[in-house]
């Protein structure tokens, strides 16, 4: 799952340790201990203030989604309930995966069409223009 968004990796680690039957927190274990994305490191950083007793974590982050998902970790880490949260999140998530993954599917044509333009396209009118470059040299 390494190429899966990091906050989707993290729910679904999540999700598995709830159908095992596990607790939050092993979810959470398995997710850093098997994750290799930067996340990682944010929610270890969360797991490490809940095991000190903070009463208080910030937890802002550089995306609404991760910053949702340590929302609702911290939440559930104190005891309340985050299975429909989790579930509306992930949806949340992967709808704005695809989203953003048909802009891009739609940006490839214009994206391809640079090398043409660049590269081809030059050397296309050089074959043309060719024979009449030389020609016109030679009647100079």
């Amino acid at each position: 799952m390494e190429n899966l968004a990091p906050p989707i990796n993290c729910i679904i680690c999540i999700e598995k340790a709830f159908l095992e039957g596990k607790t939050l927190k092993s979810g959470i274990k398995h997710y850093i201990e098997y994750s290799c994305d930067d996340f990682k490191d944010e929610i270890q950083d969360l797991l490490k203030c809940y095991m000190i007793g903070e009463k208080v974590y910030n937890c802002k982050s550089s995306s609404i989604y991760r910053t949702a998902i340590k929302e609702l970790i911290w939440s559930g880490l104190h005891g309340n309930s985050i299975g429909k949260e989790l579930n509306a999140l992930k949806e949340e998530i992967e709808l704005a995966c695809k989203v953003e993954l048909d802009s891009f599917i739609e940006s490839i044509p214009f994206r391809s069409m640079i090398p043409l333009l660049l590269f081809q396209f030059p050397s296309f009118l050089l074959i043309l223009m060719g024979p009449l470059i030389t020609k016109i040299s030679e009647s100079l």
